[in-house]
């Protein structure tokens, strides 16, 4: 009984409508009365009450249902038979007609001659009943027998319940006009979740699996009703949910009414009906469309939405198409804020927080699909070509890492911050600007020994050397060389000269012009001590190797200093050459003017004024006093040690070799030099590409050179068209007499 029962209870709750399954026919007839009147909950049905007050209540599911029955003689007709078998109909009343009809899903006359001519109904003898029942005890044992005999545990009962499945199937869709039914009647099939929760087996439910809906547009209007209320009510995220369960349903009643085959066509109309019809609503709608999930890293849902939009045409360039824009968007006002591009370490940390995020929500929530991850990668070389010092700022965010950053991490954790800084460099259109920082701020680690890890530098140039060739690590490759070289070198010069080891140590890089970033020779008187290990370095080096010149670079140098101040402090100061020369100074004089500095040190005026304010005019640093005090340095000056100077460190380092951002002077000078060091090598690949072709047309000629110097730079086509000039006036090509913007090769 408790199967049957359940049954009702689960159809008469699907989308409004109710399929009567034939024995308990009361209770459509009285919840059709009771919603005509009076809206009820789903979860309970009431009928009314009359004679009696009783209840039963029916578990399904862990779903608790009521069911409280009053009154039945005003809806039915009990009339007994001669084998004195009882059956219930439905008296003639207004029940029938016009929406509740609609309502059960069947017109008048066809449920009746159902029910009459199939005598479905005529199933409980009267003898069992005394007289004094109440209807409640009459239902359950109407309802017992009937389970009883229609529904044997071998799913028997002498075909008559296939026969059951079979009428009530065949009726509702061979009727004329009453196509519609088949549909109500397959959405009324999936509130049970399962056939066979009825007593039905597979051959019980053959006649409905042979049957697919036709037509599906009556189930096609009812998702499209239904989702519109979705989408009115719902935000983004519980709209998904409802969609991936409404699918799901589907499915799962094709695979327990219909053949396999139906699935596909049942499921497009749900497809069509909550996303493709929708599917801009949904990406773009405000607090809750995709842009909120990326902004809120809502993964489930990021998922769900890929899951579903995959399954309908261009699902996913929609979905794509948003992500895109916005990334680009965001990208574009993270790398133009002013504020923001401050601090070069701070402005890539920012970008490397952003590709992970993306990275893990494409990973996490997309499958990683190659369409998301590519376009992913181009927002990222969008926006980060959108300021032109990202080069040297991810040059910077290296330097810092080497230089500190990386210190007391293991090599795993390294190397995947090598990596991270290789990928924000592949997006980079201007390699070569990196790879002039790069240099820079390479030579000041190596010099100035501050790198954290030899084998760091290493790997990283391995990277940039897969990435873009031996011919551009090669001078990075050669600084490393010449390191190595100068100790052996060292090593050679203090065995030539034992009687050095007592006094100030000496320590010479001997750097190969070419490979590294020098600049033109900076005058500096250096001290008496200092000069002479000098002189005799220069002997024995030039000594020991013939034909090459030595020129000292003393702005790239530094020095370790023991200093004693005031009442016997002692500190190490770790200083640059030029601050050496000036410190020194005061071991022979108490008090020095700006002009007196000047002259003894030869350093100029620019350097020198920045090297007296790292030593005078930093807090915890200022070794030597200024009169007046005051940030800027005046010719007028006068300076003198400054005996109260204290610090808790015995090892003071003033005026550390550390890269900074470029000043904008300083900036327009490098740019200065990487066109200029452009200018070959747009020269040489267009000789490659022309003694190769031997003829070709100038916009040819453009966009062969732009993809070979891709790898390293964006050649300009202006700057492009200015070297095939100058080609032309050197004699390796010429235009054709006919055609002025074809070219030939002269070999």
């Amino acid at each position: 009984m408790a199967s049957i029962l359940s049954f009702l209870i689960a159809c008469s709750r699907v989308s409004g409508g109710i399929f009567f399954f034939p024995l308990p026919l009361f209770f459509a007839l009285s919840l059709a009365r009771a919603m005509a009147s009076k809206p009820t909950p789903l979860s309970t049905l009431i009928l009314s009450r009359r004679s009696f007050d009783r209840s039963v209540s029916i578990k399904r599911q862990g779903l608790l249902e009521t069911i409280f029955i009053e009154d039945y003689r005003k809806f039915h007709e009990v009339k007994v038979w001669e084998d004195e078998s009882i059956s219930f109909y439905p008296l003639e009343n207004d029940y029938f007609a016009g929406d509740n009809a609609s309502l059960v899903g069947f017109s008048q006359p066809d449920y009746g001659s159902l029910l009459r001519d199939e005598n479905l109904l005529r199933y409980t003898p009267i003898k069992d009943f005394t007289g004094n029942d109440s209807f409640l005890d009459v239902l359950e044992r109407f309802v017992g027998a009937f389970e009883e005999q229609w529904w044997d545990e071998d799913g028997g009962g002498g075909g008559k319940g296939r026969r059951l499945v079979e009428v009530l199937s065949s009726r509702v869709v061979v009727v004329e006009g009453k196509e519609e039914d088949w549909c109500r009647f397959w959405l009324v099939l999936g509130g049970s979740g399962d056939a066979l929760s009825v007593g039905l087996n597979e051959s019980h439910v053959s006649a409905l699996r042979s049957r697919q809906p036709q037509p599906l547009r009556l189930h096609q209007a009812n998702h499209c009703r239904i989702h519109m209320e979705f989408i009115e009510s719902c935000d983004c995220g519980d709209y998904l949910k409802k969609a991936e369960k409404r699918l799901t349903e589907e499915i799962d009643r094709v695979g327990h009414y219909l053949d396999a085959k139906s699935e596909d066509k049942i499921t497009s109309v749900v497809e069509k009906e909550m996303i493709a019809n929708h599917m801009q609503r949904l990406v773009l709608m405000e607090n809750s469309g995709l842009v909120t999930m990326l902004l809120n890293d809502k993964y489930e849902d990021l998922g769900r939405m890929y899951n579903l939009f995959r399954r309908v045409t261009n699902g996913l360039a929609t979905v794509r198409d948003v992500m895109t824009s916005h990334l680009r968007e965001m990208g574009k006002q993270l790398v133009t804020d002013p504020e923001k591009s401050k601090d070069p370490v701070e402005f890539v940390q920012r970008l490397l927080d952003e590709r992970d995020k993306y990275d893990k929500i494409i990973s996490t929530a997309f499958g990683n699909d190659k369409t998301f991850q590519n376009a992913s990668n181009s927002s990222f070389e969008y926006f980060i070509n959108l300021n032109a010092r990202s080069p040297e700022f991810i040059s910077l965010f290296v330097d810092d890492k080497l230089r500190k950053g990386l210190k007391g991490i293991a090599d795993a954790d390294v190397e995947v911050v090598l990596d991270k800084v290789m990928m924000l460099f592949r997006y980079l259109q201007e390699k070569d600007v990196f790879e002039k920082y790069y240099k820079q701020h390479l030579a000041k680690r190596l010099l100035s020994g501050k790198t954290v890890s030899d084998d760091a530098e290493k790997s990283l140039i391995v990277k940039l050397k897969t990435e873009c060739g031996y011919q551009f690590t090669s001078k990075l490759e050669g600084m490393f060389t010449d390191m190595k070289t100068s100790e052996d070198t060292m090593r050679g010069f203090y065995g030539s000269h034992p009687e050095l080891s007592e006094g100030p140590t000496l320590i010479v890089q001997v750097l190969t012009t070419g490979s590294w970033p020098t600049q033109p020779a900076v005058p500096c008187n250096l001290p008496a001590e200092v000069s002479v290990l000098c002189e005799k370095f220069r002997s024995y080096y030039l000594g020991t190797h013939t034909g090459r010149r030595l020129s000292w670079q003393t702005n790239m140098g530094t020095a370790d200093i023991k200093a004693i101040f005031g009442k016997g402090q002692k500190h190490e100061l770790n200083v640059s050459t030029f601050q050496m020369c000036v410190l020194m100074l005061f071991n022979n004089s108490d008090r020095l003017s700006y002009k007196e500095i000047e002259q003894a040190t030869e350093i100029p005026a620019p350097d020198l004024k920045r090297c007296l304010q790292s030593l005078a005019c930093v807090k915890g640093k200022n070794v030597i006093k200024k009169e007046p005090m005051s940030k800027d340095i005046g010719e007028e000056d006068l300076f003198c040690v400054n005996d109260k100077f204290t610090s808790k460190f015995y090892k003071v380092k003033i005026g550390t070799v550390v890269a900074q951002k470029e000043t904008e002077p300083e900036k327009q000078e490098t740019r200065q030099r990487v066109e200029e060091d452009r200018k070959p090598q747009i020269e040489a690949a267009i000789v490659r590409i022309m003694k190769s072709r031997k003829i070709l047309d100038h916009n040819n000629i453009i966009a062969e050179v732009t993809k070979q110097l891709q790898p390293r730079f964006l050649a300009n086509p202006t700057e492009i068209k200015k070297r095939i000039e100058s080609l032309i006036e050197r004699d390796f090509l010429e235009r054709d007499n006919t055609d002025r913007k074809l070219y030939r090769y002269l070999a």
